[in-house]
């Protein structure tokens, strides 16, 4: 192989090489641009997954204290409406005493009575 021969031949091997070497250097930048992407996505994914997580989580703290709310008031309605029952069983109870203390009063009237129409026909019956 003579010396021109041999030049050519090197700068055929170059000129490959410098191929090849482009070749890695495109390949290896459009796998960085893809794993580049591929980050973005996962972030971008990332972010909406605790955008929808504090969202719902926010939601169900509103829904909670609405449900506290809820039971306090339920919870207050029912103490009053047991004080206004208990204050009328208490107004029904003394109305039951004054009903038996009135019934009790009638009775010995009538026994009065009784023992005075008694005595009237006994002295009628004596005449």
């Amino acid at each position: 192989m003579n010396f021109k021969q041999q030049i050519v031949k090197e700068e055929q091997e170059r000129v490959s090489l410098q191929q090849a070497m482009a070749f890695a250097e495109t390949d290896f930048k459009q796998q960085l641009a893809k794993e580049e992407q591929e980050r973005v996505a996962l972030q971008q994914a990332l972010a909406s997954a605790e955008t929808n997580f504090k969202q719902r989580l926010a939601k169900e703290d509103q829904e909670r204290v609405a449900l506290q709310q809820s039971l306090a008031s339920a919870e207050a309605n029912f103490k009053q409406r047991l004080a206004k029952e208990e204050q009328e069983r208490v107004a029904l109870q003394q109305a039951l005493a004054s009903a038996e203390q009135q019934n009790n009063a009638l009775q010995e009237a009538v026994s009065s009575v009784e023992k005075r129409t008694d005595a009237l026909q006994d002295t009628l019956a004596s005449m």
